[in-house]
């Protein structure tokens, strides 16, 4: 997951660091925001709204009608859903657009607004099951408050960053290089719960289980080092085995 970036609250982590901030902090400056759910979302819109303005004056954004339709109609589709699984979401305006850009996967941020990589649909030969599980997948970063509990891990690990802005301490969470560590395993139980969440989403709004889990076969498949994890996702092979064992428990799919 990519905050531009694309579990229950989980704020403990393998990696512990001096609280010796990243960067030097002023101590004569004073905190002039406090965490919150609303803050968090209302600093993801803003980075939104920039990022959307890029991709179109790069004309990158929304490039093939048939596939913003496409990406529409499924996540209208899951939003149904997701207020009944997560009444705290029936007021979001979610939002979608599809991203050109060769290097950059697809992401939700904080409240709802997803950009889909029609670059990694491509490559992936995603067809409608497995295009919605990752917009559930990412979707459920969202709905589960990722983003709230990335920076309350942050502020826990480096509390002199709450004496800088709030749009400062966001951005050195998605690139400073020490903060990015710390909280790397952190992201990596995110992407495990986002899994399954996202396929339970998907499954209630009515995707087969098997053509779901194909989604994340196909990144195995496409991964060159499937049994490796990166610095921010688990293993392909990893993702694939955990979420057969957990359709296999439930029921939903049968051993082969």
């Amino acid at each position: 997951m990519i905050r531009l970036r694309p579990f229950l609250l989980m704020f403990c982590l393998a990696l512990c660091l001096p609280q010796a901030s990243a960067r030097q902090v002023h101590p004569e400056s004073e905190a002039k925001w406090q965490l919150s759910v609303e803050l968090v979302a209302h600093g993801a819109h803003k980075k939104y709204l920039k990022k959307v303005s890029e991709l179109q004056q790069g004309q990158l954004l929304d490039t093939d009608a048939l596939f913003v339709t496409r990406l529409h109609r499924i996540t209208s589709k899951l939003a149904t859903q997701a207020e009944h699984d997560y009444p705290s979401s029936k007021n979001w305006q979610w939002e979608i657009h599809s991203n050109d850009q060769e290097d950059e996967a697809s992401f939700c941020m904080a409240g709802g607004k997803l950009i889909i990589s029609r670059r990694q649909v491509h490559d992936l030969g995603l067809n409608d099951t497995e295009l919605a599980m990752l917009i559930a997948h990412e979707m459920a970063h969202a709905l589960l408050l990722h983003h709230y509990a990335e920076d309350v891990e942050a502020l826990r690990l480096f509390p002199s960053w709450q004496q800088k802005s709030f749009e400062e301490f966001e951005t050195a969470v998605d690139d400073d290089d020490i903060l990015v560590s710390a909280l790397a395993q952190l992201g990596k139980q995110q992407e495990f719960e986002a899994d399954i969440k996202g396929m339970q989403l998907a499954l209630q709004a009515g995707y087969p289980a098997q053509g779901l889990l194909s989604f994340f076969v196909k990144l195995r498949k496409q991964s060159a080092y499937p049994n490796f994890e990166s610095r921010s996702h688990p293993a392909p092979a990893q993702r694939v085995q955990r979420l057969r064992n957990w359709l296999l428990q439930a029921k939903l799919i049968t051993a082969q």
